[in-house]
């Protein structure tokens, strides 16, 4: 990393062209490609429609690998765990009908 990419990595100033996948804040657990593609987790989730839960779950399933193991695969099953807990209960989950995708 040259000076210029350290002072806009500590100042936040990354460039009007720059999209969100060019970069992260806080390690690059998902900078990892798929398929050769810089495609995130965000974007698999977006294009899914995911809810909060699924987001969560498939969240730290698919950096595990890349972050802290074990402790996130834990993490994906205490928030399946809810997941189940609220269906099981009749709990409906909101239904974005209002989506822009």
């Amino acid at each position: 990393m040259d000076k210029r990419d350290l002072d806009n990595h500590i100042t936040g100033n990354y460039g009007e062209n720059q999209i969100a996948n060019d970069r992260q804040v806080g390690g690059n657990h998902y900078q990892e490609t798929v398929s050769g593609e810089n495609l995130q987790h965000w974007d698999i989730a977006w294009q899914l429609d995911f809810d909060q839960f699924q987001y969560c779950i498939t969240k730290y399933v698919f950096r595990h690998k890349q972050k802290k193991g074990l402790e996130d695969l834990k993490k994906a099953r205490h928030h399946l765990d809810k997941y189940i807990e609220l269906l099981e209960s009749g709990m409906e989950l909101e239904d974005d009908d209002d989506d822009v995708r």
